[in-house]
């Protein structure tokens, strides 16, 4: 005779379930953080600031078009580091 229990299929848990209580947990983290912590705070504003994407981009644009490397791809970028989406 088996000992193993059975559970219903209303007990158990989908991936996505799990991974969608995973990441409202994970934001709720984050959200809790930026609101109470500024150092932290300060520290993403600066990682995510437009102008600074924009100077890095450049900067890299400069250096390889320097020797002459072709950048198809990271070229097509430009229209959207120029204009970046405001986010509201």
């Amino acid at each position: 005779m088996s000992t193993q229990q059975t559970t219903s299929k209303k007990d158990q848990y989908t991936l996505s379930q799990i991974l969608g209580i995973w990441l409202a947990g994970g934001a709720t983290a984050v959200w809790f953080m930026m609101k109470t912590n500024l150092p932290a705070r300060k520290i993403m504003e600066t990682h995510t600031a437009v102008d600074e994407t924009q100077v890095i981009y450049r900067d890299v644009l400069r250096t390889g078009e320097a020797p002459g490397v072709s950048m198809p791809h990271f070229k097509s970028l430009k229209g959207y580091v120029d204009n970046p989406p405001k986010l509201s």
